[in-house]
C-alpha cells in the first residue's frame, strides 16, 4: 500500500457538529450542511443556481469550498453560511452504532461507538439565564410525552409516533395575556419568540412590525410558554415476539389515533441511546431547589399565573466508548474523533457476522479483529470454531450491512448491528430463520402510504382526522393542564417489557448484548432476536425510492450471477421497482472525454434525420416474417459484412482509425460530446449517407501496453482481428432480455436501426464488440474491454441491450452482467443486479442536456460512453458528490481502496468469461485471451503488481515516481487484495495451461 502523503483535510467540520462562533463566543449552533456534501448540488434547479452570488439568501445558494451552513440557537434566525475559521467545534453528536475515525491521525482503522454519555450546560428557556456547572442525564426529569419517531406500546403491540397535534400556550406580547394555540405538528418549543406565533396576530402587532421595519426599533414578539401533544397518530409495527403464538393471535392491532386522557393507557418505550440530550432541546430538573422560574399571565386571566421552569441545553460535551477494528476499546471525547462519512463497503468490526466467500463457497463467520492497513481480518468459522485469516474483500457484509437502513423489502440479515432496536423471543424458541440469520419486521400500514394531493388545503384523510380530533380535545380541556396527557413510563426493575431493547455490544462468540428500557443489559444468541424496522425512516426511504426515473429498471426480475459449490449460476432477484436515483452517471453530450485510454467522442457526428426524431403515431407494423422486414435484414446484414470495421474515404479506399496517445491529466470533465457535422460535409465511409467520424484516444491495443498496474514493461500481444460488429442468426438464450416479448417495430424503427448498424459497423473502437440478431431486432449484446491504465484494463464487461418499439424516442434499455460473486459492485455505476447508471440511458437524473435525444444520441454513443465515462481510472469519484473530495486525504484513501477492489474483482471477470461460454462471444473471448495473448498479459501484469506490493508495500510518493508507477491506476495492492487476487490467478493459470497443452 503506498505511503500516505500529506493532504489537505477536507472535513474539519461535519453535519450535526455543535459549534461556537469565534466572533461571538456566546453564540452556539449546529452544522446543517457542509460544502463537500454534493447531493444537493446534483439536483439543483436553474432557478436555484441563479442565486449563486454573495447577496443571495444564505439557505438558497450552493456552498462554496470551505463554507458551512450553520443554524445558531437564537430567536427565529435563518441558517447562516460561515467559513471554518469562524467556527470552533465544541462537541460532536455521536450515538451507539455510529462509525468513526481518529481526528488528525494517519491510523487507517475505524471504530464503532458502543456507548455515549452527554453532560450539558443549561439556560432558562425564557430568560436565558444560565445555571452554573454541568448537568447529566441523572439530573433531568424524564419526559412523559414521546416525540415523533419514538416507540410506544399497548396490549403487547409496539408502535411508533408518526404525527402529533399540539396545544401551545403563548404569551401575547401586546397585552401579556396567555392564549392557547392549537395546530397540527406545530414544531414550536418553549422559549420560542416571534411576531407570528398565533394564527391571527392582532392588528396592533402588524402595525408595530411595519413601523419597526421602516423606522427601526424592536418588533413585537410573542413567546411560547408550553407545548403539549393532545393527539397522537401511531403506526403499530409489530407484536411482542415473546408471546405464545395462540396468545399473540388474540391481540388485535390497536387503533391509530389516540387523544386526551386515552394517552395515559400507552407506555413509552424509549431506545436507550436516544435518551441523551442534544443542544437546543428543552429539559426540566428533578431537583427544583434553587431553580430559575419565570412567571407569566395573571391570576385574573383565563389560564391564571403560569410558571415556566423549563431549560434549554446550550452546550454539550459527549464522552464515547469506541471499539476499534483491531479489537481495542477506548473512551474519549466525541470531538476528538470524526464521523466516517464514506465507509468502505468492506469495513467490518469485531463481533459482526459476515459471509466468507472463498472461491465461491459461502461460510458464516464472526469477525474477531481487522487489520485495516492490510485489509485482512481474523474470523471465527461458526460451524467449526476455527479461526482463519482472510481478505476483507472476500467478506460479504451485504446481508448484515447497517447501511441497508430501513428498507422494508430486506426480509432478514446476517446477525445484528450495534444500535439495532430488537424484539426478544422467549427462552427455548428462535426467530424462525436459518442459523445466524435475523428477521426484520415492522409492517407499515396502508394509511401511512396514502398519496397526498398537491394543492392548498389538501392533506391525507388521517391528518384531517387528527385535526378534527384535536379541535374536539381543545374544546373539552378548558384551562391549561398537561397532567392528563401523560404517558406511562417503564420503572427500573419492571420486567414486563424485557421483550424489547437495543443492541449495544456484539461479542466475539456471536452473541449480542441488549440494553432494555428498564435499564438492565442481557446477552442473547442472535437466533432469539428479531430486528424492528424503524417505520418512520422506512416510509421516508420508500418515498425516495418511488421518485425514480421513468426508464429505470422497469424490466422486473433480473439475474444476479453468483458462485455455488465452485460453479457459476444465475439467481433470480427482484427488480428495482421505481428505480434508485443514487449514482452519478458522469455522462454529458457537451464536453470532451478524458484521457483514460478510452474513446473520445469529440469528433463523432451522430446525424439523425428529423423524421426519425418524432415517433410516427401509427407506424406500419411489420411482423418478424414480413417480406419487408426480410428485405431490411438482408440489407442490414450485407451492409455489416461490407463495411464492418473497414471504413473508407468515400472513394472506396480504406482509411484507418485515428489514434492519439492517452492524456496524463486527471479526468476532469466526465462527459461526452456530440459535435455537428463538418461544414464541408466530407464523408469518411461510402456506406454512410452522413458522416460518422470516430476518434479513438486509446492507444492501439495490438501493440505493447502499459498495464493498469504499470508494472509490465511491454507484454507482446497480437493485433486484434475480431469483427467489432456482426449480425448473428439468432439471439442467445442467456441474453438478459431473451424471454422478454419481441418488439413489433415499425418502418421508422427499422430505418433508424439500419443507420445505427452502419455506424457501429464503421466506427466502433477496437475494444468494443457488438452483436445484433436477425431473429430479434430489439436485442443487442456488447462486449467492452476495460481501457488501459484503469482498474478494469483487459477485463471483459458484457451488457445486454433491448430496444423498445418506440426507439429512438426512448433510450435503449441496458442490463449489465455482473460477475462479482456477490462481493459488491465493480463500479459505482454498474449494479450487481444489472442496472447501468447513466443519464444518457435515463437511469440517472443528471442535467437535462445529458439525457437521451432521438436526434442527437445513438447506440454508438452509449457503448463508447460506458467505456470512456464509467470504466475510468479513478471510479470512486463517480459516486454522487465525491468529486468534491478529489485531492483530500479522505478522497485519496477511499479512491485507492476502491480502485484496488475494482482491479481484483475485474480479474474475476476474466475468469468468468473463460469459465462459462457467453452466447454470441464464445470464439471472440477465446481469441482475445488465448490467441491474442491477453490472458498471458493479465497473469504477468498481476503477478508483477503482487511482487512489487510485497517487496515495497508502503512505497512513498518519491519511490512511486522513481519506479514510474505514480500515475498508474493501481500502483500497489494490500495483503487482503493479494489474497483474493491470487485465488483468481490460480484459476486463470489453469485455464492457460489447459489451452496450451491442448494446442
Amino acid at each position: 500500500m503506498p505511503a500516505k502523503d500529506k493532504k489537505t483535510p477536507s472535513t474539519q467540520l461535519y453535519p450535526q457538529d455543535i459549534v461556537q462562533s469565534t466572533t461571538s463566543p456566546s453564540l452556539f449552533g449546529i452544522i446543517e450542511k457542509c460544502w463537500w456534501d454534493g447531493y444537493d448540488d446534483l439536483t439543483e434547479s436553474p432557478e436555484a443556481q441563479a442565486f449563486n452570488h454573495p447577496f443571495a439568501p444564505h439557505p438558497t445558494r450552493p456552498l462554496k469550498e470551505g463554507e458551512f451552513s450553520v443554524s445558531f440557537y437564537a430567536e427565529r434566525t435563518q441558517a447562516e453560511i460561515k467559513l471554518a475559521s469562524e467556527l470552533r467545534v465544541v462537541d460532536r453528536t455521536m450515538r451507539t452504532g455510529d462509525i468513526c475515525k481518529r481526528s488528525g491521525s494517519d491510523d487507517p482503522q475505524s471504530g464503532v461507538v458502543i456507548d455515549a454519555r452527554v453532560k450539558a450546560r443549561l439556560a432558562h428557556a425564557i430568560s436565558g439565564q444560565e445555571l452554573p456547572g454541568w448537568k447529566t442525564q441523572a439530573d433531568y426529569e424524564l419526559s412523559r410525552q414521546p416525540e415523533n419517531g419514538e416507540f410506544v406500546t399497548y396490549d403487547d403491540w409496539i408502535g411508533q409516533v408518526v404525527e402529533v397535534y399540539d396545544e401551545v400556550l403563548v404569551e401575547d406580547s401586546t397585552n401579556n395575556q396567555l392564549v392557547k394555540v392549537n395546530e397540527l405538528g406545530s414544531g414550536m418549543y418553549v422559549g420560542e419568540r416571534g411576531p407570528d406565533l398565533m394564527p391571527t396576530a392582532p392588528l396592533s402587532n402588524l402595525v408595530n412590525n411595519v413601523m419597526s421595519a421602516v423606522f427601526g426599533g424592536p418588533r413585537t414578539m410573542d413567546t411560547v410558554l408550553e407545548v403539549v401533544h393532545t393527539v397522537y397518530a401511531i403506526a403499530w409495527l409489530a407484536i411482542n415476539q415473546s408471546l405464545d403464538p395462540a396468545e399473540a393471535a388474540n391481540r388485535q392491532r390497536p387503533k391509530r389515533l389516540w387523544a386526551g386522557k386515552e394517552l395515559h393507557d400507552l407506555v413509552m418505550l424509549p431506545v436507550p441511546s436516544d435518551i441523551e440530550v442534544t443542544v437546543g432541546v428543552r429539559v426540566r430538573l428533578k431537583d427544583e431547589t434553587g431553580v430559575l422560574v419565570t412567571q407569566h399571565g395573571s391570576n385574573q386571566g383565563e389560564h391564571g399565573l403560569y410558571k415556566v421552569n423549563a431549560y434549554k441545553v446550550v452546550e454539550t460535551e459527549t464522552e464515547v466508548d469506541v471499539i476499534w477494528q483491531d479489537g481495542v476499546m477506548e473512551t474519549l471525547l466525541a470531538r476528538d474523533i470524526i464521523p466516517q462519512m464514506n465507509p468502505d463497503e468492506y469495513e467490518c468490526w469485531p463481533g459482526e457476522y459476515a459471509l466468507w466467500k472463498a472461491d465461491g463457497e459461502g461460510k458464516n463467520v464472526v469477525v474477531q479483529s481487522v487489520n485495516a492497513a492490510d485489509r485482512t481480518a481474523n474470523v471465527l468459522l461458526i460451524d467449526t470454531g476455527v479461526t482463519e485469516l482472510v481478505s476483507v474483500l472476500e467478506l460479504d457484509r451485504s446481508a448484515s450491512d447497517p447501511f441497508l437502513g430501513t428498507l422494508t423489502h430486506v426480509a432478514d440479515t446476517l446477525g445484528v448491528n450495534r444500535g439495532d432496536p430488537v424484539l426478544v423471543h422467549r427462552p427455548g424458541t428462535t426467530n424462525g430463520c436459518a442459523k445466524s440469520r435475523v428477521p426484520r419486521i415492522g409492517e407499515l400500514e396502508a394509511w401511512l402510504r396514502e398519496e397526498v394531493e398537491i394543492g392548498p388545503n389538501h392533506i391525507p384523510a388521517w391528518k384531517r382526522e387528527i385535526s378534527e380530533l384535536g379541535a374536539e380535545v381543545a374544546k373539552s380541556r378548558g384551562p391549561w393542564d398537561a397532567d392528563d396527557l401523560r404517558f406511562q413510563r417503564v420503572s427500573p426493575g419492571d420486567e414486563r417489557y424485557l421483550w424489547f431493547g437495543e443492541v449495544i455490544m456484539l461479542n466475539l462468540d456471536g452473541t449480542a448484548m441488549v440494553k432494555h428500557v428498564e435499564g438492565t443489559v442481557r446477552t442473547y444468541p442472535v437466533e432469539r432476536l428479531t430486528i424492528l424496522v424503524d417505520g418512520v425512516e422506512a416510509l421516508h426511504d420508500e418515498l425516495v425510492l418511488n421518485q425514480g426515473s421513468p426508464h429505470a429498471d422497469s424490466e422486473g426480475a433480473e439475474d444476479l450471477w453468483i458462485m455455488e459449490d465452485g460453479k457459476w449460476c444465475a439467481v433470480q432477484t427482484l427488480g428495482e421497482e421505481g428505480g434508485w436515483e443514487d449514482e452519478e452517471d458522469t455522462m454529458d453530450v457537451d464536453t470532451n472525454l478524458n484521457g483514460n485510454g478510452a474513446a473520445d467522442l469529440d469528433t463523432m457526428d451522430i446525424d439523425v434525420n428529423e423524421e426519425y426524431a418524432t415517433h410516427d403515431p401509427s407506424p406500419p407494423i411489420v411482423s418478424p416474417s414480413s417480406p419487408s422486414q426480410d428485405s431490411v435484414w438482408s440489407e442490414l446484414a450485407e451492409g455489416a459484412r461490407v463495411t464492418n470495421n473497414v471504413p473508407t474515404d468515400g472513394t472506396g479506399n480504406v482509411t484507418h482509425m485515428i489514434y492519439s496517445p492517452p492524456s496524463t491529466t486527471p479526468p476532469s470533465p466526465r462527459r461526452a460530446t456530440v459535435q455537428p457535422p463538418p461544414a464541408n460535409g466530407t464523408s469518411t465511409a461510402s456506406s454512410l449517407s452522413k458522416e460518422y467520424v470516430f476518434k479513438d484516444q486509446m492507444e492501439n491495443l495490438a501493440g505493447p501496453s502499459n498495464s493498469a498496474s504499470g508494472l509490465n514493461g511491454g507484454t507482446k500481444v497480437e493485433e486484434l482481428s475480431w469483427k467489432r460488429f456482426d449480425i448473428l442468426p439468432s439471439a442467445p438464450p442467456d441474453h438478459a432480455y431473451y424471454s422478454h416479448p419481441p418488439a413489433q417495430p415499425g418502418k421508422a424503427f427499422m430505418t433508424r436501426l439500419q443507420r445505427e448498424y452502419r455506424a457501429l459497423a464503421s466506427s466502433l473502437p477496437d475494444t468494443i464488440v457488438v452483436r445484433a440478431f436477425e431473429d430479434r431486432s430489439d436485442l443487442l449484446r456488447s462486449l467492452i474491454i476495460g481501457p488501459e491504465n484503469t482498474p478494469y484494463e483487459d477485463a471483459p464487461f458484457v451488457i445486454d441491450w433491448r430496444l423498445d418499439s418506440n426507439f429512438p424516442n426512448v433510450p435503449p434499455i441496458a442490463h449489465f452482467l455482473s460477475w462479482t460473486n456477490g462481493n459488491g459492485r465493480v463500479n459505482p455505476n454498474l449494479y450487481e443486479e444489472g442496472k447501468v447508471c447513466l443519464s444518457l440511458l435515463g437511469t440517472w437524473q443528471g442535467d437535462r442536456n445529458e439525457s437521451w435525444s432521438p436526434a442527437r444520441s445513438s447506440l454508438l454513443q452509449a457503448f463508447v460512453s460506458i467505456q470512456g465515462l464509467i470504466l475510468v481510472k479513478e471510479p470512486w469519484y463517480c459516486e454522487p458528490g465525491y468529486e468534491k473530495l478529489r485531492g483530500t486525504e479522505e478522497g485519496t484513501t477511499s479512491s485507492r481502496l476502491y480502485s484496488e477492489k475494482a482491479y481484483v474483482l475485474s480479474r474475476g471477470f476474466v475468469r468468468r468469461a473463460l469459465e462459462i461460454p457467453l452466447g454470441g462471444f464464445e470464439e471472440d473471448v477465446k481469441s482475445f485471451y488465448y490467441s491474442h495473448g491477453r490472458l498471458h498479459k493479465v497473469l504477468e501484469d498481476s503477478r508483477a503488481l503482487i511482487q512489487k506490493s510485497q517487496q515495497d508495500p508502503n512505497a512513498s510518493q518519491e519511490h512511486l515516481e522513481k519506479d514510474g508507477t505514480v500515475d498508474v491506476a493501481v500502483p500497489r495492492l494490500t495483503t487482503g487484495g493479494i489474497i483474493m487476487l491470487e485465488r483468481t490467478l490460480n484459476k486463470l493459470q489453469a485455464f492457460l495451461d489447459a489451452h496450451e497443452s491442448k494446442n
